[in-house]
């Protein structure tokens, strides 16, 4: 967290005091340390861009493509490779069709991934925060189930 300190009164009082409402780590008048006013850099200037990376992976014939467990296991792993934080447990759902769509929370983002076992096909998303490096959880994926990228890379700058 990036903390800019003030002198004066400022937007950033009346912005740390409505954090404080929220139950923020700010105090509730808005002084930070040695009497300055703490601004959190994030709440005035808004979340950093997105970065949405997709990869597919054809030719999957790896188990985990219907065990939910193991898909779990391995999407938190690759945002702990990629040094991305969750928020919670991934979620995970069995699609009519044997497949498996699973949804992981991040603090700013997310990782998806959907498993198509009849095509031996894994849909691989991520959106993360600029400045972080989504491939390195698409390599977790790919060592995982021995493949490469059947497509070239695919990123996207968003916000």
């Amino acid at each position: 967290m990036h903390i800019k300190l003030e002198t004066t009164p400022t937007a950033c009082q009346r912005r740390s005091s409505t954090l404080a409402s929220r139950n923020s780590v700010f105090p509730p008048s808005g002084i930070g340390p040695h009497g300055r006013y703490a601004c959190d850099e994030y709440a005035l200037n808004g979340p950093p861009p997105l970065v949405e990376r997709v990869a597919d992976f054809r030719g999957v014939a790896s188990p985990v493509l219907r065990d939910s467990a193991a898909l779990a296991g391995l999407a938190l792993s690759a945002a702990g490779a990629a040094g991305l934080s969750t928020l919670e447990s991934p979620i995970v759902r069995a699609l009519p069709r044997d497949g498996l769509a699973l949804i992981l929370f991040l603090d700013l983002g997310h990782i998806a991934v959907h498993t198509i076992p009849e095509r031996e096909t894994v849909v691989l998303n991520l959106l993360v925060a600029a400045g972080r490096d989504p491939q390195k959880a698409v390599d977790v994926f790919a060592r995982k189930f021995g493949v490469s990228e059947t497509r070239p890379a695919r990123a996207f700058d968003r916000g």
